[in-house]
């Protein structure tokens, strides 16, 4: 296959082709003797949701010349990010799974190998994975090595049905908390977050669910934070807040805001059972 319709560093095959002013250069390197296997692209981002059963994801590898069976080593590292903010490799991570070859098949131009995550791969962060193409049967400007950003959503168990004792359920939000039957579901992986389902929806026409999370902190020099990031938690309604948390409770003082009429409360006590 010609090279011209592989449109990889045209714009600096040009150059060199002009400096040179030799026709036999520019045509040997624009027509590769070599397989010219290279990623397509030098990054890819793979997410994945809280309800996702397939952790899997393909990634494309693609080669100039066709003829023949080709079977490329991968190397893999597995990186995380100093404290200069860098990334560097560091001990593979077992719930990653990369295949040690991709193979092109006589005829291909184009190939793909899986990479897979475990089902207990930690959740709410980014892995970095590093993969480099094993070969010198590249073209100009090959992208060789590929970054793969990853990530799976924090997953919770069951719905449960707790107690929660809140203020702002009293008369004018200013009276004697009102305890009422909430639905709260507690962190599979990270037992340190919660999670409430239409705690503050009024309106019977809302069809919408809204969630809330509660974030609790590991204790630290004798204090247990908790936080609610603003979240809305109805129509025309956003919370958030901070508070303290212990065995049996989690303690909130929260702000509401009324975004249709612009009105701030304030200081809302709220107790969630655990």
């Amino acid at each position: 296959m010609n090279i011209k319709s592989y449109i990889l560093g045209l714009s600096a095959l040009s150059m060199v082709g002009l400096s040179a002013c030799d026709t036999d250069n520019v045509r040997s390197i624009y027509e590769n003797a070599t397989e010219g296997i290279t990623f397509l692209i030098d990054e890819q981002e793979e997410s994945f949701s809280e309800t996702a059963t397939d952790l899997s994801f393909d990634v494309d590898v693609v080669r100039q010349n066709a003829k023949g069976e080709t079977t490329v080593n991968l190397i893999s590292a597995y990186m995380q990010v100093n404290d200069k903010g860098k990334l560097e490799e560091t001990t593979w991570n077992n719930d990653i799974t990369v295949p040690s070859t991709v193979t092109f098949k006589d005829g291909e131009t184009m190939t793909s190998f899986k990479v897979s995550l475990g089902n207990d791969i930690k959740q709410g962060i980014e892995h970095y994975v590093n993969v480099v193409l094993d070969t010198k049967e590249e073209p100009v400007d090959a992208y060789m090595s590929k970054l793969f950003v990853i990530s799976r959503a924090y997953t919770y168990g069951e719905f449960k049905e707790k107690n929660l004792s809140s203020v702002w359920f009293s008369d004018n939000h200013a009276g004697t908390a009102v305890n009422k039957t909430i639905q709260i579901q507690q962190g599979t992986q990270n037992t340190m977050i919660y999670r409430t389902k239409n705690v503050y929806r009024t309106d019977p026409e809302d069809k919408k669910d809204y969630l809330m999370v509660i974030t609790l902190s590991p204790e630290k020099g004798g204090k247990k934070t908790a936080k609610v990031a603003e979240t809305q938690v109805a129509k025309n309604l956003t919370v958030s807040g901070e508070g303290t948390w212990d065995d049996s409770f989690i303690t909130l003082k929260m702000k509401f805001v009324d975004t249709k009429n612009k009105k701030e409360y304030k200081d809302i006590e709220e107790k969630f059972s655990r």
